[in-house]
């Protein structure tokens, strides 16, 4: 369902986004692996980044779904992380935040949920 989830073609297929605009995500992809991170807004702001992909997948209501990927933190602090399946209208959603030590390597994690109505465009971010 998830079209260039090896990164095997670069970014192909993935979107980023950011706030307040695209200059607070820096991303790239080197060997086959999605590295971003989000810039640090001034003091007193707040912001988000997000790496993203809509399918264009249909699902039925209560779906099963599966997600695996890898993730790892070559930052020297430790980082919070928070993976989203979703419809993409956000009008049905799961969550899953968790915190990646310092300098973890690359790990295979694991999402498993459902739909609860019917979807016309499930998403990952």
């Amino acid at each position: 369902m998830i079209q260039n989830g090896s990164f095997s073609s670069g970014a192909v297929g993935w979107q980023i986004y950011a706030t307040p605009d695209l200059s607070y995500i820096v991303s790239n992809v080197t060997n086959g692996v999605m590295e971003f991170y989000r810039v640090p807004p001034p003091p007193g702001e707040s912001n988000q980044a997000v790496v993203f992909q809509e399918t264009g997948l249909a699902l039925a209501e209560d779906a099963p779904m599966t997600a695996q990927f890898d993730l790892g933190n070559s930052s020297t602090v430790r980082k919070r992380i928070s993976v989203l399946i979703l419809e993409h209208d956000f009008s049905d959603i799961t969550m899953c935040t968790f915190t990646l030590p310092a300098n973890a390597p690359l790990r295979t994690y694991g999402m498993r949920t459902h739909s609860t109505n019917a979807w016309t465009n499930a998403a990952i971010y």
